[in-house]
């Protein structure tokens, strides 16, 4: 029984890991060059909003069973022992230091979410609707704009670190 919890939980935490993972290279790779191009800045600020709506869920949900599934994995890991030992073998430092990344990304993560996409929707709104390209305001979505794209990069390189001490705690 033991065996088909840990094969359930394995498989559930890789599918939400590729999901979460996967979203992060897309918006990277897809959505800030795609969005820049081809949506109208009229349309930019409705088209930011909508896209976080969407994402949040998304997004949280993956995050809550990541951390669901990977906490039943660690409980059924032989490797170990209890909390708090977190320097009894090469497993534990390499789990512990992929927890605090993954802490890390989570962190980044809802920083995009509550702090950086929604001031970046509102400023396009904003630009917009008040039909003038303030200087101020051209230079608060270039400053967001390049923002997102800095946490983006950075998530997506805390991810491939991740899955790299992923592979390292395997063989251990």
């Amino acid at each position: 029984m033991v065996e088909v919890a840990l094969v359930a939980c394995t498989w559930l935490h890789l599918i939400v890991l590729v999901i979460w993972v996967g979203h992060m290279f897309s918006t990277l790779l897809l959505f800030t060059p795609l969005a820049s191009r081809y949506v109208k800045e009229t349309d930019y600020g409705d088209f930011i909003a909508e896209y976080r709506r969407r994402d949040q869920p998304v997004a949280l949900s993956c995050i809550a069973i990541f951390f669901i599934t990977g906490f039943v994995l660690l409980l059924l890991d032989d490797h170990y022992e209890r909390i708090g030992s977190i320097f009894a073998n090469s497993w534990s430092i390499v789990l512990f230091v992929k927890h605090l990344l993954v802490l890390a990304m989570v962190g980044l993560g809802i920083y995009m979410g509550v702090k950086v996409m929604p001031e970046l929707a509102k400023a396009s709104k904003r630009l917009t609707t008040e039909n003038s390209h303030k200087p101020e305001m051209v230079s608060t979505i270039a400053r967001l704009n390049k923002t997102r794209g800095a946490v983006t990069q950075a998530l997506c390189g805390l991810a491939l670190l991740v899955l790299l001490l992923t592979a390292v705690g395997e063989i251990l």
